[in-house]
């Protein structure tokens, strides 16, 4: 028998999504819609003028070189975040779940770089890696026998710094989701999978995964909008 959860108040659910839906439409959707409009036109420095250009905008766009290597390197910053710093996410999110003494301490020390201020991170990560005065340009001089790393004039490299700099400050954010996810396994089919013989990694993928699935869904839609939003602003 179905269970109404809001009785005597048919349309309750629907006022209360109603602002949520509103501010995603207003903010969201109706901007993105009137760029994918205003694309197909041409206008004047202060818009006086505009004129229908059809996909030449879009020709343009896709046939400039500066274009399709800034294209290149978006998509491998998303995909180091979205891969690497999901996995690492996952891997701390699973160790945090265990029952272990301080847990709660450790807990709060893995999540506290979500709180860290974007500018603040910057300034951190940027000290670290600075060519004359960085503690990991020193280290790395001193292992290889006086090599000096200089991210501000290689391309490459600094992409990866950024990459690295981007999925640790989104760390904490992504174990959240995770341990949430995995807490609420139930502990009964971990259990029974342990009595029947299976392996701590066969209960993982079998058990673990297929229950906090959505929580990885919702973390990789959350990281490909956030990665969209930087690309596109």
């Amino acid at each position: 028998m179905h269970e109404d959860r809001f009785p005597g108040h048919k349309f309750l659910p629907y006022i209360l999504i109603a602002p949520s839906i509103a501010v995603i439409f207003i903010f969201l959707i109706g901007p993105f819609g009137q760029s994918i409009y205003e694309s197909f036109f041409v206008s004047t420095p202060f818009g006086t003028r505009t004129i229908y250009v059809g996909l030449r905008n879009y020709i343009r766009l896709f046939s400039s070189p500066d274009y399709l290597n800034s294209a290149v390197a978006t998509f491998k910053f998303a995909a180091f975040v979205i891969i690497i710093g999901l996995s690492i996410s996952l891997a701390i999110a699973q160790l945090l779940n265990q029952k272990i003494r301080g847990v709660g301490f450790y807990q709060v020390a893995l999540i506290w770089t979500y709180a860290i201020s974007p500018t603040i991170a910057g300034v951190i990560w940027a000290s670290m890696f600075a060519p004359a005065t960085g503690l990991i340009p020193y280290i790395v001089s001193k292992l290889s026998g006086g090599y000096m790393m200089n991210w501000m004039t290689n391309g490459q490299l600094a992409l990866f710094i950024v990459a690295a700099a981007a999925t640790w400050k989104m760390l904490g954010y992504n174990i959240i989701f995770f341990l949430a996810g995995l807490q609420n396994v139930p502990n009964e089919f971990l259990e029974a999978a342990q009595i029947d013989g299976a392996s701590p990694w066969k209960a993982f993928w079998r058990i673990t995964v297929i229950f906090f699935v959505i929580s990885v869904v919702a973390i990789i839609q959350l990281r490909i909008v956030t990665r969209k939003a930087i690309y596109f602003r």
